[in-house]
C-alpha cells in the first residue's frame, strides 16, 4: 500500500508497504520507504518524523538531493527507551518530505505505532510494557497496563 504526497502537484511521492509496525520498549524497529521524485529539476528535500519522542528516531541521511526519474529507499529507526522512560501505547506517526528550495512544498504519509512487549487485542486491548518483572518477596510492585477500547 503506498500513501502519496498530501498537498501540491505530484513532483515527489513517498511509499509506504505497510500502516501498522510494532515494537517492544527497549528494543528497535525499522520502516522502508520509498521516495519517487517525479519534478523537472534537481531538488533537494528533507525527510522528517514525528509522533514519537526525538531520542527515539534515526534518518540516517534525511537530506537528499534528487534529479529527475530518482527512486530511493530510504529506512527509518525507531528505538523506544525501556521501561519505565518508554511507555506502551499506540503512536500515529507522520514521515514529511520538505522541500529545501520551496518549503511550503511538503508531502506526508501516516502510519501506526505500537509499542508493547505483549498485546492482547479484541474488543478491549491491553498493551503491557515488559514480560517480566521482579518484585521480592513480600513487597509490592506496578505493573503498567494500557487497556483500549
Amino acid at each position: 500500500m503506498s500513501e502519496q504526497p498530501t498537498a501540491g502537484p505530484s513532483r515527489i511521492e513517498l511509499q509506504i508497504e505497510s500502516k501498522k509496525f510494532n515494537v517492544a520498549p527497549g528494543s528497535s524497529v525499522t520502516i522502508p520507504l520509498k521516495i519517487i521524485f517525479n519534478g523537472g529539476e534537481a531538488e533537494t528535500f528533507q525527510l522528517s518524523l514525528s509522533g514519537v519522542p526525538s531520542d527515539w528516531i534515526y534518518i540516517p541521511q534525511p537530506v537528499k538531493q534528487f534529479i529527475p526519474g530518482d527512486k530511493k529507499d530510504v529506512t527509518v529507526s525507531i528505538h523506544p527507551s525501556a521501561p519505565p522512560e518508554g511507555r506502551a501505547g499506540n503512536y500515529r506517526l507522520e514521515f514529511e518530505l520538505t522541500s529545501l528550495g520551496e518549503p511550503g512544498y511538503k508531502a506526508a504519509l501516516e502510519c501506526q505505532l505500537t509499542v508493547a512487549a505483549y498485546e492482547i487485542q479484541g474488543e478491549t486491548g491491553v498493551l503491557v510494557e515488559s514480560t517480566q518483572y521482579s518484585v521480592p518477596p513480600g513487597k509490592s510492585g506496578v505493573i503498567r497496563l494500557l487497556l483500549s477500547n
